[in-house]
């Protein structure tokens, strides 16, 4: 990079050039031409380990009909606990940010993002598509 070329647009992500973007992790710099872009994208999933917690108030769903009680109150009230914990379990999961680059040639690149920096990568995922479109 030459010190006459000035980015775009930069932020914690990347930079955005007038011929190419740069991608900046915290171990790497991934340069691509603008015109090799197809596609851009934004992902959050859960972690697997954080799906153990989503399922373990599943067995307040299971333990009315394990047990026989025949009373409808109680099973209802372990059913709403169950819901309940449920809801604060997937309100809490830990997630996995990627933001990921499709290229013209099929491959792809992409880069993990810390949960700090979720504005600064949805932004710059913007700021990638509206290039895109543009051109």
């Amino acid at each position: 990079m030459t010190t006459l070329e000035t980015p775009q647009f930069s932020n914690s992500c990347g930079k955005i050039f007038a011929d190419k973007i740069v991608l900046a992790s915290a171990h790497k710099e991934t340069e691509v031409p603008l015109h090799e872009l197809k596609k851009v994208s934004f992902t959050s999933r859960p972690l697997p380990k954080s799906l153990f917690f989503i399922a373990l108030p599943a067995v307040l769903f299971a333990f009315p009909f394990v047990t026989n009680e025949k009373d409808w109150f109680v099973n209802a009230i372990f059913i709403a606990i169950g819901l309940i914990l449920m809801g604060v379990s997937l309100f809490n999961v830990n997630k996995k940010h990627t933001l990921s680059l499709k290229l013209a040639t099929g491959n792809s690149v992409s880069i993990n993002v810390w949960e700090g920096n979720l504005k600064e990568a949805k932004k710059f995922a913007n700021m990638i598509d509206a290039k895109i479109t543009r051109r």
